[in-house]
């Protein structure tokens, strides 16, 4: 597993994205220069591999396409705000569902439960800002 990932493990019930499903929605968007966004790239690259992959493993391939030269607490912060509209400190099942149908990510109830699993740490179902950063950042970001 990458930096991003290392140490964690999928969930033995987590479910595997099935890659084509993944580009084919992705093309179905019909944004120019599709292949070029990052999420074809990680898609593309993980179907080198196979038809399926879990979540961990598509992480690993889109993460260095998250990383910014310099990661700050602010773009972080930034990108939390979207999740937690609530101001709760916490994202839960209901704030991805969410975010997910805003952005038309078409996501299953099942994959949004397989994320924040994978990113709950301490294991009560929610996702705070430590473990969010922990995924998609640097946990000594730069303020």
């Amino acid at each position: 597993m990458g930096e991003h990932t290392a140490g964690r493990r999928a969930p033995a019930y987590m479910h595997m994205l099935d890659l084509d499903d993944v580009i084919d929605e992705l093309q179905s968007f019909r944004i120019e220069r599709i292949e070029q966004e990052p999420l074809m790239i990680a898609a593309r690259a993980c179907r080198k591999n196979g038809a399926v992959a879990d979540f961990p493993t598509f992480m690993d391939a889109l993460a260095p396409f998250l990383a910014v030269t310099e990661p700050t607490e602010e773009a972080l912060r930034r990108a939390w705000r979207l999740m937690d509209e609530g101001k709760r400190g916490i994202v839960g099942l209901d704030d991805l569902t969410r975010v997910a149908n805003k952005y038309q990510m078409h996501l299953t109830q099942d994959e949004i439960t397989d994320m924040i699993e994978f990113a709950d740490d301490n294991g009560n179902g929610e996702v705070s800002f430590d473990e969010f950063r922990a995924i998609v950042g640097e946990s000594d970001a730069a303020t």
